[in-house]
């Protein structure tokens, strides 16, 4: 709609003057068209979304091949479109505060992430499409990070987590986090899997405290634990995973205002380095790999000082279950336990899993 209106008002005055509004706008509907064609495939997509006047109401469904190749080319064009001299949305964009420049980044970051999805099914369109991008002209900055902040101005607006907490005077009890990422988090011995750091802002330690009872008596303490995805299987096997015996989503995720990302700056070097890994593009890809974990790193540490600046008003209800008398005393103790140091990360990049090693394929499963 908002394609449509700005192309009909700049049309009725002979003007360009809200190119700027047009393009940014196409660049939001490549992002929503590509998570519909991600998740179905063939979609509506030359016939839907039409002008009122032209609408069908039984558009066809266009090949994803077809709908991958108008992506690109909307995305190319609404970065050629931009006009840093004339207006945008101003305080009414919620994601970069109408910054031409920084949109022009993420159209850029969005067309790479797409290149690199594509890559196995037509690694010519992915090189023609990553070709032309490079640090310079990407989002490779926290501070360029595509977001958009949950608020308090409406309930509606607050992170849903927070307002379930607040109405239920508990947190959800469903928010386990899955095995497969407690597992890499915690290390297993190995050298490529040492424990890595941020795993005490994404999860706390499970909160059961009775090891050696039926069921868990190979179990010398719960520590981080992840839920496995079990499925249809006998009450037996889901018992020892029962009682809150796994881990759960830390309070870091309960604020009331939290960031809801579209793209990262890590994401991005990290399909850097996997481009640059299976020479679609040229480049160094332990050095981006690297700037990618360091991106990572330094969102975690934001996630922590965001978090840490609203959880003592929350933390007595988050942990009313586990710790019923829980009391303003402990958070010194409680932040400094969650807190993601120099040290840690100085300490996490000496190990191999700062660095690629092995197959390529190894490679690729490290990024």
């Amino acid at each position: 709609d908002i394609i449509q209106i700005c192309e009909k008002r700049d049309a009725e005055a002979g003007t360009s003057d809200l190119v700027n509004k047009i393009a940014i706008a196409r660049i939001m509907k490549v992002w929503a068209t590509s998570v519909v064609t991600d998740t179905y495939g063939d979609m509506p997509y030359t016939e839907s979304c039409l002008p009122v006047e032209n609408a069908i109401t039984q558009p066809k469904y266009d090949e994803q091949k077809e709908i991958y190749k108008d992506m690109f080319k909307e995305l190319k064009e609404a970065v050629a479109q931009m006009d840093a001299g004339k207006a945008s949305y101003g305080a009414a964009d919620l994601i970069y505060g109408g910054n031409v420049a920084k949109w022009t980044k993420l159209a850029n970051s969005l067309r790479l992430r797409l290149a690199m999805r594509v890559r196995y099914a037509d690694e010519t369109l992915a090189k023609d499409n990553i070709s032309d991008l490079n640090e310079e002209n990407l989002i490779v900055s926290l501070n360029d990070d595509a977001f958009i902040k949950t608020a308090t101005d409406y309930t509606d607006n607050q992170n849903k987590l927070y307002t379930s907490m607040m109405n239920s005077k508990y947190p959800h009890p469903e928010e386990s986090v899955g095995k497969t990422v407690v597992d890499i988090m915690i290390g297993t011995g190995d050298a490529h899997h040492p424990d890595d750091p941020r795993i005490a802002i994404y999860c706390d330690t499970a909160y059961a405290t009775w090891p050696g009872t039926p069921g868990y008596e190979d179990i010398a303490h719960f520590g981080y634990r992840g839920s496995p995805l079990l499925g249809s299987v006998p009450v037996e096997e889901k018992y020892p995973w029962g009682g809150g015996s796994v881990s759960r989503i830390s309070a870091f995720w309960y604020p009331a205002v939290i960031e809801r990302p579209l793209l990262r700056s890590s994401e991005v070097y990290f399909a850097l380095a996997e481009a640059a890994l299976f020479g679609l593009k040229s480049g160094n890809a332990e050095e981006l790999y690297r700037k990618g974990v360091d991106q990572s790193f330094a969102w975690a540490q934001r996630l922590y000082t965001n978090g840490k600046s609203q959880l003592p008003a929350i933390l007595k209800i988050f942990y009313s279950q586990v710790f019923p008398n829980w009391n303003s005393s402990w958070e010194a103790a409680y932040f400094e336990d969650k807190e993601i140091t120099a040290a840690e990360i100085s300490a996490f990049k000496t190990t191999p899993a700062y660095s690629l090693t092995g197959t390529t394929e190894e490679k690729f499963e490290q990024i």
